[in-house]
């Protein structure tokens, strides 16, 4: 067996050009997911760390266990790209997107507004600070979710830059939001941060969805 003989330097290439893009988006997110604690545990104290983690563990499963459902829609979008059947993907972009709308916004709502109830029976009185968090969370992972259909279907057709820019502007734009916001607006800013930016992002995505995919 030699190894060599099957090494493609076009092949190293493309996945390079491909990957490289992927670990951005996952860099950035780290901007996003992680920077509030770091910001919190500076500015507010580990006991302020405490009460975020509790709101925004729930909302954060809630966001990927979302997510995962549309997962598939990456090998089939790889599948018609393959076959020159890119037409098809707005067709798919269009369903798979209403099901994301369908299954979402319902559980979004849902947790908004039971979550004050929630945790004052879980956790008892003095914990509405984390309530609060897990509302306001949830309402920014939401918003995040609708990302989710489009990025993986032009992660699908070998357009994952476009996702990228978008995760850039979110992980950038929360990082400059969290340290201005901590400071003025105190605990809640950096929540806050979290849902103006990944709205931010949002934007970005879908101006520039619209313009890759023809048919939207």
């Amino acid at each position: 067996i030699r190894p060599i003989s099957y090494f493609r330097l076009y092949a190293l290439r493309n996945i390079l050009s491909y990957g490289w893009k992927i670990y951005v988006i996952g860099l950035t997110q780290l901007f996003v997911f992680q920077f509030d604690r770091i910001v919190l545990s500076n500015f507010r104290g580990l006991a302020s760390v405490s009460y975020y983690e509790l709101g925004n563990r729930i909302s954060f499963s809630i966001r990927g266990v979302i997510s995962t459902f549309f997962s598939p829609l990456v090998p089939a979008t790889s599948s018609l790209y393959a076959s020159s059947k890119e037409d098809f993907m707005a067709g798919l972009y269009k369903r798979s997107f209403k099901y994301m709308a369908v299954i979402s916004l319902p559980v979004s709502i849902l947790i908004i507004s039971l979550s004050k109830p929630f945790f004052l029976l879980w956790m008892g009185p003095g914990y509405e600070i984390s309530a609060y968090t897990n509302q306001i969370l949830m309402a920014a992972y939401a918003l995040n979710l609708f990302i989710g259909p489009g990025a993986y279907i032009l992660s699908g057709a070998n357009k994952p830059h476009i996702g990228m820019y978008s995760a850039i502007l979110s992980g950038l734009l929360n990082v400059i939001l969290c340290l201005i916001l901590v400071n003025t607006v105190g605990y809640y800013g950096v929540p806050f941060s979290i849902l103006i930016s990944l709205f931010a992002g949002l934007l970005l995505f879908v101006y520039l969805l619209h313009r890759n995919i023809s048919g939207i």
